[in-house]
């Protein structure tokens, strides 16, 4: 029964994770059970019976279920983050949960191990089974899983890398630089890396917050003003006077001062997402000029392959008499323009490649590139609208809201005030004499008015005000123009990469692979020479890296109708 329950087990495990490094990982908990169940049964003396099978096939259910928790958390954590941190954050957060689950059963059958009553004898082997496995399996499962989640993990990408993945690696080995010190990264993951590291993603989002709290402190009031006398204010004796003051503007004021803050952040919300679009085009355009150049290396290191062979045929050739010496001379020659094109490449491969990783905030060559085509696909900035516009609208905005806060400053100002002052003597009450001391206080209210000038510099002010709001609206209308402009550019630049790309492929780029082929099978049984075979391989070569350097234009054309586009 046993070994069907672990039959079982393992097939669900598949059918939940579609996958069998997930399910052969959550297995392995089975032995780190096993090892604390038969512990237990030594410690205690008990043989393996019946009743510790049972115990088994229930210890194996738990340990494996703890598993899954753990499996689980994993995998949806490394969708979004780097595998190591993807670990360390998924153990800290099922930690807890691990913990109780195990705990609970096992606190469950701690009684039933620790029983002397009849029937105890088939009960305490079940019980010292579970209770010593959840001992080992969740100390082992919480210390040992992530360790080989992450080792086989790794082992799993080096196996089955994408187009760029692969490319990079064999390009590390080709530079003598461990594949272990990088790790690959996609899109998303780098516009995700961008935003946290890049100093000006890291300047925008402080200004959207401080833009936020500075909209919410929008009713700004006056200082209240408090002033205190005291002297002979009224009589010979010495009275006290305390007044306070409190300045008001008119609610135009105070809804001018609000929509002027709220236009500057909503100028600076947009602006962060024009910043963001800008960013996410910049490290998009250095991936796939990373893979670009590893194309052509590669390209060109398959070239050199084939020259290679070709003076080896010449060579032999011209041992025999068949080939001249300038023959040899002209293979050699080209052999070694190509050599010079390769390492030009590579030059360029790496600088695209330290780049790329300066924008994601490391200093070495730490990631690369993991795309899963040569071409961008649609939508790869993610953007929706065109925030450059609505910036330049937030600006307009905020040039109305100023114009609306100079007139406001045209009206009037108010200053309500309230006075308490003592009449130190006596005082006359309806034909009474009374006496007041300083203990008694008297007050009064009031309000006061201040009135504008209608001066002609406070009259320029208000000009000047409507003219930035003719300003600002002459900015939107000439930032959509230049984004209208932009993308009319890149959009021709994609049709013409487009109409060139589409016939390379139709026909080009077979008729190349043909002329390569047929070219070099000729060289080797003498029907061409090798000046004839230089030529023709020449041609197919140009026509591949026509092809890479059309795909290359037409990417960065694709990435800028994204970027200008609506």
């Amino acid at each position: 029964s046993v070994p069907l329950a672990l039959a079982s087990i393992l097939l669900l495990l598949y059918a939940a994770f579609r996958s069998v490094r997930h399910a052969l990982l959550i297995f392995s908990a089975v032995p780190f059970a096993a090892i604390g169940g038969i512990a237990a049964l030594l410690l205690r003396g008990m043989p393996f019976s019946v009743s510790a099978g049972v115990g088994f096939i229930a210890l194996f259910g738990v340990a494996v279920l703890n598993g899954v928790v753990l499996t689980s958390e994993f995998n949806r954590r490394r969708a979004r983050t780097s595998l190591l941190r993807a670990v360390m954050e998924a153990t800290r957060v099922r930690f807890r949960p691990v913990l109780l689950t195990a705990a609970v059963a096992a606190l469950g059958f701690l009684p039933m191990a620790l029983s002397t009553r009849p029937g105890a004898e088939v009960q305490r082997p079940l019980a010292t089974v579970v209770i010593g496995g959840l001992i080992s399996a969740t100390l082992l499962t919480l210390v040992l899983l992530p360790v080989l989640y992450v080792a086989v993990e790794r082992w799993h990408w080096r196996r089955t890398q994408s187009i760029g993945t692969l490319a990079a690696m064999v390009l590390l080995l080709l530079f003598g630089t461990p594949t272990h010190a990088q790790e690959p990264i996609t899109l998303e993951r780098a516009f995700a890396r961008l935003d946290s590291v890049h100093p000006d993603r890291l300047r925008w989002l402080a200004t959207v917050a401080q833009r936020s709290y500075e909209r919410d402190g929008w009713l700004s009031l006056a200082p209240l003003q408090v002033s205190v006398e005291y002297g002979q204010i009224n009589t010979a004796a010495n009275d006290s006077r305390i007044t306070a003051q409190l300045p008001l503007q008119l609610p135009p004021a105070y809804a001018a001062q609000r929509h002027y803050l709220d236009a500057r952040y909503q100028e600076a919300l947009w602006g962060n997402q024009w910043n963001r679009l800008q960013r996410r085009a910049e490290i998009a355009k250095l991936a796939y000029q990373v893979q670009y150049w590893f194309t052509l290396l590669r390209s060109l290191d398959s070239a050199l392959q084939v020259f290679d062979q070709a003076v080896r045929v010449v060579s032999a050739q011209r041992a025999h008499g068949v080939a001249t010496r300038s023959q040899h001379a002209a293979i050699v020659l080209q052999r070694t323009a190509i050599a010079s094109q390769r390492d030009g490449a590579r030059a360029q491969y790496q600088a695209a490649l330290e780049l790329f990783n300066r924008y994601l905030g490391s200093d070495t060559a730490r990631f690369f590139p993991a795309l899963d085509s040569l071409t961008v696909p649609p939508n790869v900035l993610g953007s929706s609208g065109h925030p450059l516009l609505e910036q330049a609208r937030a600006r307009e905005l905020q040039a109305q809201a100023l114009r609306d806060a100079s007139y406001a400053d045209r009206l009037p100002t108010l200053a309500l005030s309230y006075s308490s002052i003592t009449f130190i003597g006596y005082q006359n009450i309806d034909g009474v004499d009374r006496y007041y001391g300083p203990s008694t206080r008297f007050g009064s209210v009031g309000i006061s008015l201040a009135l504008p000038l209608p001066t002609p510099w406070a009259l320029s002010r208000l000009r000047a005000a409507e003219e930035q709001v003719t300003v600002a609206q002459w900015e939107y209308r000439a930032t959509a123009w230049e984004r209208s402009t932009e993308y009319i550019r890149a959009r021709q630049r994609l049709q013409v990469a487009q109409a060139q790309r589409r016939a390379l492929e139709q026909h080009d780029l077979d008729a190349a692979a043909d002329i390569i082929a047929s070219a070099t099978a000729e060289l080797d049984n003498g029907a061409i020479n090798a000046l004839e075979w230089a030529l023709a391989l020449g041609q197919a070569l140009a026509v591949q890296r026509t092809y890479l350097e059309t795909i290359r234009q037409w990417n960065e054309a694709m990435i800028d109708v994204q970027l200008f586009g609506e």
